[in-house]
């Protein structure tokens, strides 16, 4: 509902659907097209690359994790179900979003990545703004608890499977895979 807001108030920002798509026509034709030209390979596998991204999704750790706890054949179904109800909405509205922020910040240099908080800074009072802060924090953690979890139970169950069933040792191999973790996104934000 927030996103859909945000989705609601940058389609005004930029003149409606005619105004964003006047605007991403003045920046670049292709823009407005639905299919890229000159694609090399052909539009079947085109289309068949946003089927194989679609897929690569269902096999991230922390979507796995969450699966596996499932119980039966009819609960994972349940769950298909709700991700394609939730998810598909949600990815039209962010496509959206992306191309409001295209057209509002034409300037040299802008970080494409900064588009939502940015847009969201620049259109919503704080209050919402920070919302949309707090849903990509929160939308990171759950992936980065999940990557920390999925880490520890390789090594508890594949490289070390004595240590799985032992609740200290596994507790201490978190602790070392998350300070391990932690390390490298702190020397990443000193590393060019």
């Amino acid at each position: 509902m927030l996103f859909r807001s945000l989705c609601s108030v940058a389609l005004g920002e930029v003149g409606g659907l005619g105004g964003l798509n006047d605007g991403l026509a003045a920046q670049d034709p292709v823009l407005t097209g639905l299919i890229p030209p000159d694609l090399a390979l052909g539009v079947s596998l085109w289309i068949f690359a946003f089927f194989l991204g679609g897929l690569g999704v269902a096999g991230q750790p922390q979507v796995v994790s969450r699966v596996m706890t499932l119980g039966t054949d009819a609960e994972r179904k349940q769950a298909m179900i709700w991700f394609f109800v939730w998810q598909t909405p949600f990815i039209l509205i962010m496509l959206v979003i992306g191309w409001a922020s295209r057209v509002v910040f034409t300037q040299d240099g802008f970080d494409a990545e900064l588009g939502l908080p940015t847009l969201a800074m620049e259109v919503l009072d704080p209050f919402w703004v920070g919302l949309i802060l707090a849903s990509i924090f929160a939308a990171t953690m759950s992936t980065a608890d999940s990557q920390v979890l999925a880490c520890t139970a390789a090594v508890t169950d594949d490289i070390r499977p004595e240590w799985s069933q032992d609740h200290a040792t596994t507790k201490k191999v978190t602790l070392v895979v998350a300070a391990f973790a932690t390390a490298i996104s702190l020397g990443g934000l000193y590393v060019p």
